[in-house]
């Protein structure tokens, strides 16, 4: 998944905003605009997850409501499992989220998923890459990252 600080304002019904990629660093994974957790480690745009609990990602801390919504698209290669999450940040540690598990190909493939908020008093928004396959070692080559308000994967805007 792609977890992603900086400032996101969501309207509550996702309307009259403009559509920009709100990663920083959305070409370069290795970037410290990345979070790298657990052993995970990045060059470039290929992340390495040796260990189950590895992921990347961004955190768009800023509050959001019940019904707000974010997207994160990508496009995915490599090998092993990955999964793409959206999930919100809550004050009390707990999350909510939506993913989808992709199995990586030697073939770069755009993937998205996008999160609406069900619970009141969140912080805001994190994208994640993540490792989905606790028995195996995972590779991934991460481009044209994106996170976006609403419910519409829109075409790759970079970010530097």
């Amino acid at each position: 998944m792609i977890g992603i600080g900086m400032g996101l304002s969501l309207g509550s019904a996702n309307k009259g905003y403009v559509r920009r990629n709100l990663l920083d660093a959305s070409g370069n994974i290795s970037n410290a605009a990345w979070t790298k957790a657990g052993t995970a480690s990045a060059t470039g745009n290929v992340a390495n997850f040796p260990t189950a609990t590895d992921a990347i990602f961004q955190s768009i801390g800023t509050p959001a409501g019940i019904g707000d919504s974010a997207t994160a698209s990508a496009e995915l290669s490599g090998s092993g499992t990955t999964t793409l999450r959206v999930q919100r940040l809550a004050p009390d540690g707990a999350f909510e989220f939506t993913e989808t598990v992709v199995t990586l190909t030697g073939t770069p493939t755009w993937y998205y998923v996008t999160h609406t908020m069900v619970n009141p008093d969140q912080n805001g928004f994190t994208a994640r890459v993540v490792r989905a396959n606790a028995g195996q070692s995972t590779t991934v080559t991460v481009t044209r990252a994106q996170f976006e308000r609403g419910t519409v994967a829109t075409a790759y805007q970079p970010r530097p």
